[in-house]
């Protein structure tokens, strides 16, 4: 329990850190604080820890993965359609400057240090973030090569620190963990008539192409249990992945445990409205 609440403290340390970092008066006035994901500052946190780096680099290095994945979280937000209004306009316009504000963030932090290699690992992962974006964009791909990109997108960043220091174990169960929580949420949207990505390449390879929208009842519940079963055989996949790290397995056990019931909880929650 003492080394959970050590962990949890420290995400959340991290958290204030990172806000107080982005804090901006005048963008606060237009556009929303980014959202951060507690589990990638975990795991990322649980790796770095145990690998007897200086505890300033542990510490920079998460809190410039958070300014990374807010940029590239906070320019996804940008519309590629023409916008009339001005107001809106300006709302976009402050939304991209905010995004290479957290870029410029991350880039200050570790060159200040003269933390070199690590600027290329991340400037090499959002290139190629964008990169497997601009790919899923095209809206014309299978299951599997959207799943390939949906994969990259989702946690190249982690994964490329993790080869950076030669911990392969750790970046497949970045991959998988992540592929998994993406999974999961864009099941959960398809309940609420969105087809993400990831859900809508998956209807076409799967299910006759069927596009209507809503899906029809039949097809939806086809669609869904198919989901199920790619949901349960990764989550096999990264428990068994779970042994490859003895001394955070019941830890990483549970974080996919409460990912699963969070889902379910979600799917229980929809069917009641319905």
């Amino acid at each position: 329990m003492n080394k959970i609440n050590h962990f949890n403290d420290k995400v959340i340390e991290f958290k204030e850190c990172f806000y107080e970092r982005v804090k901006h008066p005048y963008l606060q006035k237009f556009i929303q604080d980014p959202v951060v994901d507690d589990d990638k500052i975990l795991f990322l946190y649980m790796m770095l820890s145990e690998q007897q780096l200086p505890t300033k680099l542990v510490k920079e290095c998460v809190l410039s993965s958070m300014l990374v994945q807010a940029a590239l979280d906070t320019h996804e937000e940008v519309s590629l359609q023409n916008i009339k209004s001005d107001t809106i306009k300006k709302n976009h316009q402050l939304t991209v400057l905010a995004g290479d504000f957290y870029s410029s963030l991350y880039y200050f932090l570790l060159s200040k240090n003269n933390y070199i290699s690590m600027i290329r690992v991340f400037s090499r992962s959002i290139q190629e973030s964008n990169e497997h974006k601009m790919s899923v964009y095209k809206n014309k791909q299978s299951f599997e090569e959207n799943s390939r990109d949906v994969r990259v997108i989702e946690s190249v960043l982690l994964q490329n620190i993790a080869n950076h220091f030669t911990l392969t174990s750790w970046s497949t169960f970045y991959e998988q963990f992540f592929f998994l929580k993406r999974f999961i949420f864009e099941r959960n949207q398809l309940l609420y008539g969105k087809k993400l990505p990831l859900i809508r390449s998956f209807i076409t390879d799967f299910i006759s192409a069927d596009t209507s929208d809503p899906l029809r009842e039949e097809v939806l519940s086809k669609v869904l249990h198919v989901c199920q079963a790619h949901i349960d055989a990764t989550r096999s996949e990264l428990v068994a992945l779970c042994d490859s790290f003895p001394k955070h397995k019941e830890l990483l056990l549970d974080r996919i445990d409460r990912l699963m019931k969070d889902g379910h909880h979600f799917n229980e929650k929809v069917a009641e409205e319905g």
